[in-house]
């Protein structure tokens, strides 16, 4: 088996792991209308822990990641979009013999890209690449944070570069209700052996009610080049509920997401979090 693939495959079964021994840049509630700004996303992973008579083994909070990103207009119906993710993992382990508990963080792959498509109403069209940054090491740590990451999972993948293009539509209504729905393909190049590509589909719907918006997402990514895995075995889903609040520039909310995948259901709950954008003065209107 490729040495990249059992990597990814590492990664989607991660929960199976733990069990027996023990793509697109932005999340669709940060700024779904398109506008130019800044967001920061604070997602927390609930694990579920594992005991036994022996020993057992948690992952506590502030298990997770943040996600800060950066949207600016660069010409007529394009935008330059930046992300930067961080990991924060913390371990706990005791037994009758031994205890132990320890933490680590690290900045992850950034995504550097441009985005096709005026605020509103608009065809969408995306182009971006993520360097690879991380360490082997800090890779390692980070899978329990992000397990629950499908479509912005290779951000924590050490000695990959990912290459990824898109394309869909969004529409907005003259309430501020609407949606958007966009699909592509993520290219994986890894340092060493053969690159796999992977399908990516994500869908916002939000309702806007004066200063408060309700959202719905529903994200999945699915490794298309590796016939050598069950097609379960393969994807990645997830869905996800958030609320915000404009206050003049600022749309601070709350987002909950659900993994919708069997093996990441077995360690972990779900995923909750905090979210801010802050939309350029330009933008708001």
């Amino acid at each position: 088996m490729r040495k990249f693939v059992c990597t990814i495959g590492a990664v989607v079964a991660f929960a199976v792991m733990v069990a027996s021994n023990t793509a697109i840049a932005q999340v669709g509630w940060l700024n779904p209308e398109g506008k130019p700004g800044i967001g920061l996303e604070w997602s927390l992973a609930s694990l579920k822990s594992y005991n036994d008579y022996y020993y057992k083994m948690s992952y506590p909070f502030p298990t997770g990641a943040l996600f800060l990103s950066a949207r600016a207009r660069v010409g007529n119906g394009a935008h330059f979009v930046l992300e930067a993710p961080v990991f924060l993992t913390k371990f706990e382990f005791s037994s009758p013999y031994a205890s132990a508990s320890e933490s680590r963080q690290g900045i992850a792959n950034p995504y550097i890209g441009i985005e096709f498509g005026t605020p509103g109403n608009s065809a969408i069209g995306t182009f971006g690449v993520r360097f690879p940054l991380v360490s082997e090491d800090n890779s390692s740590w980070a899978l329990p944070a992000v397990a629950y990451e499908s479509h912005r999972l290779l951000a924590f993948m050490h000695d990959v570069t990912q290459v990824s293009a898109g394309g869909g539509y969004r529409y907005v209504s003259r309430t501020g209700s609407g949606f958007r729905i966009i699909g592509g393909g993520q290219l994986a190049i890894p340092s060493e052996g053969d690159a796999e590509l992977f399908g990516d589909l994500a869908t916002n719907f939000w309702l806007q009610a004066d200063k408060v918006r309700l959202m719905a997402t529903f994200g999945g990514l699915v490794l298309i080049t590796e016939s050598g895995y069950d097609f379960g075995d393969r994807i990645l889903l997830n869905l996800g509920l958030a609320a915000d609040l404009t206050l003049g520039s600022w749309q601070p909310g709350i987002h909950f997401r659900m993994p919708l995948d069997d093996n990441v259901n077995k360690v972990m709950n779900s995923v909750y979090g905090i979210h801010v954008t802050y939309l350029f003065p330009s933008s708001k209107h």
